[in-house]
């Protein structure tokens, strides 16, 4: 991932209907550069006003041993916001 940059993360979608839940599966991209798996999965839990969106993020990355970079952390922040 790089900052400025586009780039390209393609997913195929599950959609759980019944539990109000949607994964995103990763297929090809940028992303796997630096991991293995990278699947955000949402579960939206139904308030008395809308919605809140419950954000997880499973994955691995390619090198166990590197620390998580500061661009990956800013990229999971922002997705969760």
């Amino acid at each position: 991932m790089s900052y400025g940059k586009s780039e390209i993360f393609k997913v195929k979608v599950e959609l759980g209907e019944e539990n109000m839940i949607f994964t995103l599966h990763g297929i090809d991209g940028d992303v796997y550069d630096d991991y293995k798996v990278c699947r955000p999965i949402c579960k939206l839990v139904p308030k008395s006003k809308g919605c809140v969106a419950k954000l997880t993020i499973e994955y691995e990355r390619v090198n166990g041993d590197m620390p998580i970079s500061n661009k990956s952390m800013d990229c999971h922040a922002f997705a969760s916001s």
